[in-house]
């Protein structure tokens, strides 16, 4: 098992290491600054279209990995060989597609925590 790396944009960089990329061409392809990668910005989270657009680029990246940091970076796609190339296709878009809706959902929640949070915070203020 490869070593976790706790922030979701470290594990970003580490695919472009991974794949050879050189990281301005990496956050091209994927669509976002540099900028979003260094310093505090790099405890930042990503968004499910940047994601979906990693993915999408790099099919045999794990999806499991890129959000959580368990497990594997790269998929074993050997045991996909047997399958024809379109069942494969179909069974990352699928994985990419629960994926997404899992951190939709996580969006959400966290949104809705904020919201809370708002919402005490002013309580808080027109109580004192």
């Amino acid at each position: 098992m490869e070593k976790k790396v706790s922030f979701i944009k470290e594990r970003v960089r580490q695919i472009a290491d991974n794949k050879g990329v050189k990281y301005g061409v990496f956050f091209n392809e994927i669509g976002v600054s540099p900028t979003g990668f260094r310093g505090d910005k790099l405890k930042k989270g990503l968004n499910s279209e940047t994601i979906e657009k990693i993915i999408s680029i790099y099919p045999d990246v794990n999806t499991y990995w890129l959000i959580t940091g368990k497990g594997e970076m790269l998929l074993q796609l050997q045991g996909l060989g047997m399958l024809s190339e379109p069942t494969a296709l179909t069974q990352l878009q699928q994985e990419l597609l629960s994926t997404k809706r899992l951190l939709e959902k996580e969006e959400q929640h966290t949104a809705d925590l904020r919201e809370l949070l708002n919402l005490q915070n002013n309580s808080n203020q027109n109580a004192g």
